[in-house]
């Protein structure tokens, strides 16, 4: 898990004092490295009670290539 709260510095350079501990909300989640083959997917439970749907695998792919896009299957 990352940390996206507060940073540890102020804008001068000086540091913060830490005045709490992190918290749930403030934590980021690691990428998913998405494979191509069987579809295959995984619910995440988000705040406010909502759900998103990630993709651990696709059978198909859009690849960037310069200004070019192409869509493979």
């Amino acid at each position: 898990m990352q940390n996206q709260g507060r940073s540890t510095r102020k804008r001068t350079g000086g540091r913060l004092k830490n005045v709490r501990k992190r918290r749930k909300d403030e934590l980021g989640r690691l990428p998913t490295e998405t494979q191509v083959g069987e579809p295959r997917f995984r619910t995440v439970d988000v705040r406010g009670n909502g759900t998103k749907t990630r993709a651990l695998a696709t059978n198909v792919a859009s690849v960037n290539k310069g200004d070019e896009t192409v869509s493979a299957e």
